[in-house]
């Protein structure tokens, strides 16, 4: 075989495996990618998870709470009935007592005053922010990812998070 075939055949051949090469990388950063993504939603799932989980419990305490202020008003209760129709010598410190029982009650009572306070709760207002924030962090990345140095943190629209 003449030299110029063996030099043509050694050419294709190395232009062939320069292909198969970069097809295997390529396919290698696909997986790669995808096993990334597969990450970020067992994440995001996880994250949901133990939001849920700390809504019930919230749920579960409150409940507690307002069968506990239900048990309290029935006692307060009883203790008005008891005291109908009888003079005693320390009314006035059973009024205050009774007053303050009936204040008590009342804080500790989940629908008694600023019911949406006590059902919404600071930490669902913080869960949300975070859902927020990991997004905003998610589409930066995917920015960035995209148009690599096109996009600075100051003329990123989502700067102010």
């Amino acid at each position: 075989m003449p030299l110029e075939a063996r030099l043509r055949k050694f050419v294709e051949l190395l232009l062939r495996e320069g292909i198969r090469l970069k097809e295997e990388r390529l396919a290698a950063e696909e997986r790669e990618r995808r096993e990334a993504e597969e990450r970020q939603i067992r994440r995001e799932e996880e994250r949901r998870c133990r939001i849920e989980l700390r809504r019930r419990q919230r749920m579960e305490r409150l409940a507690d709470r307002w069968r506990r202020a239900q048990e309290l008003r029935a006692f307060i209760a009883a203790v008005l009935q008891s005291r109908a129709g009888s003079e005693e010598p320390h009314a006035r410190g059973l009024d205050r007592w009774l007053e303050w029982a009936r204040r008590y009650t009342d804080e500790l009572d989940p629908l008694g005053t600023n019911p949406a306070r006590h059902l919404l709760g600071v930490s669902d207002e913080e869960a949300d922010d975070e859902d927020v924030r990991a997004t905003v962090s998610r589409l930066r990345h995917e920015l960035e990812r995209l148009s690599p140095g096109l996009h600075t943190q100051s003329s990123s629209p989502f700067s102010f998070w």
